[in-house]
């Protein structure tokens, strides 16, 4: 009896997960074509995306070139378009772990998935950033906010970050042991 109830526990939390990181990579989506719509649909989007920004493409050196904004950004969503792809289809796949789980099999785990793992992952990281956040506020240390200039190079430029961290932290090093 205990087993069928820690069976049945089982299945309603991984429902719960799945139900939650669906909500999660739904808003993933609609993310990625609200950044479209924002920068190509309003009037400020349309005069920034024709500017021209200058951009670092060596990281390490005073080398700029100045790139129009409009297809920076389209290239960075190009990128993102990409991974989010690579994720749904890497490893088991998210259709795949879905069907799994309605099949009736007990043998899931949605944390194989990237696209499953990463919303609880974030989520978690969420929640504590606040929490220390808070604790540093009540201790008296000041936090600060961020500084807020042109809302569109802003998001660009926090676009172009994730991309530069993962190249530096991950793809660098990672590419480094696998070379030696």
């Amino acid at each position: 009896m205990s087993t069928s109830l820690f069976e049945t526990a089982k299945r309603f939390f991984i429902l719960v997960v799945l139900i939650f990181c669906s909500f999660i990579i739904a808003t993933y989506l609609f993310s990625m074509g609200l950044g479209v719509l924002v920068l190509f649909s309003t009037p400020e989007g349309l005069v920034f995306s024709r500017e021209s920004i200058p951009l670092n493409p060596l990281l390490i050196s005073d080398v700029e070139v100045n790139v129009n904004a409009g297809l920076y950004f389209l290239f960075l969503w190009w990128i993102f378009a990409l991974c989010f792809v690579a994720a749904w289809r890497n490893r088991e796949g998210l259709l795949g772990k879905v069907q799994v789980f309605f099949s009736g099999s007990s043998r899931i785990n949605p944390f194989k998935n990237n696209l499953l793992a990463m919303p609880a992952i974030a989520s978690i990281l969420f929640v504590t950033t606040i929490v220390l956040h808070t604790l540093q506020s009540q201790a008296g240390f000041p936090t600060g906010e961020p500084i807020v200039g042109d809302p569109f190079l802003d998001f660009l430029l926090v676009s172009r970050a994730t991309i530069i961290e993962e190249i530096i932290f991950r793809i660098i090093p990672i590419g480094t042991l696998l070379v030696t």
